[in-house]
């Protein structure tokens, strides 16, 4: 658990130096940056209730708050989300089988 909470650290301790370094060259704006992980329970290999962190600008964004989806939501909804914030054309869905997108909107948008 040390070794792990020590890689966790400096993960989290690169990701912020990314943001930092986004922020200083004017480009965060410009910019979503999508942190996580496909397992909320390496451990266990669970796969619900994933911890994700989206960091970023934007008007139409709702940002520092917590977002507690329904158990069973596939992650690829919020993919989709960020593709149709981002203007990105003919993505209404994304995955397949149980890891396929449901198709609403997972609420990060204002």
């Amino acid at each position: 658990i040390t070794r792990l909470k020590q890689v966790n650290q400096l993960q989290i301790g690169l990701f912020a130096d990314l943001l930092e370094k986004l922020k200083a060259a004017n480009l965060l704006s410009e910019s979503l940056v999508l942190y996580g992980s496909d397992m909320s329970d390496g451990n266990t290999h669970y796969t619900e209730n994933l911890p994700m962190l989206l960091c970023g600008q934007g008007t139409d964004l709702k940002f520092g708050q917590e977002v507690t989806l329904p158990s069973r939501r596939p992650l690829a909804d919020l993919h989709v989300e960020i593709l149709q914030l981002m203007q990105v054309p003919g993505f209404t869905t994304f995955g397949s089988g149980a890891c396929q997108s449901t198709g609403q909107a997972v609420g990060i948008r204002v």
